[in-house]
């Protein structure tokens, strides 16, 4: 059995996810990867002369696919179906608007492994992690500070509401790597709604 979707357990999700989907067919993960298949054929009459043969494929009608093509057209509605389906209802709202398996996959790594910044910090907290192994122990609120410090200009007033909001000396770094993540989704999607507005 598939597990439920979490920011928590993302890394164990992804990687039964993926074996799952490409357990049901060979080219699922071409549709995580690429969109949708799209069945084509020769378009033999472009131009309107049916006697000049030409490489270029066109869409074919889906009333002409035969068994196998329809199955492979398919496959995103399938992948789609099983993604929305193992994610709970605390993060179903971030994808509603996805229209294929990619975006929704796409949105949920963003949510969850965020930008190469955010990654460069959890490798610091990792490294901070391996020195508290060895016997030097950093207070929470030293380590939260660090990491909002070494935040781009551009979270500056995520840093101050954090900072204004949050009692620093209890949150742990997973914890603040979460609400940074959640928070750059937010904004990306904000960004990506603007530029699709008219």
């Amino acid at each position: 059995m598939l597990s439920v979707f979490s920011v928590d357990n993302y890394d164990i999700w992804k990687f039964r996810m993926e074996a799952h989907l490409v357990s049901i067919h060979d080219e699922m993960w071409e549709v995580m990867e690429n969109g949708p298949i799209i069945v084509t054929w020769p378009n033999t009459t472009l131009g309107g002369d049916p006697t000049q043969p030409l490489s270029v494929h066109v869409p074919k009608p889906s009333k002409e696919f035969t068994s196998e093509e329809r199955k492979r057209a398919n496959l995103d509605r399938v992948a789609n179906n099983i993604l929305q389906n193992s994610v709970g209802d605390a993060y179903l709202g971030r994808i509603r608007m996805c229209k294929t398996t990619k975006e929704i996959w796409e949105t949920l790594t963003l949510m969850c492994e965020g930008t190469d910044k955010i990654k460069e910090n959890m490798m610091f907290t990792n490294i901070m992690n391996e020195i508290n192994s060895l016997g030097k122990e950093f207070l929470k609120r030293d380590v939260a500070l660090k990491i909002l410090r070494s935040l781009l200009e551009k979270w500056d007033i995520f840093t101050v509401m954090f900072q204004n909001t949050k009692d620093l000396s209890s949150i742990s770094s997973d914890q603040l790597f979460s609400e940074l993540r959640a928070h750059e989704f937010d904004l990306n999607r904000r960004k990506s709604t603007t530029m699709e507005d008219p």
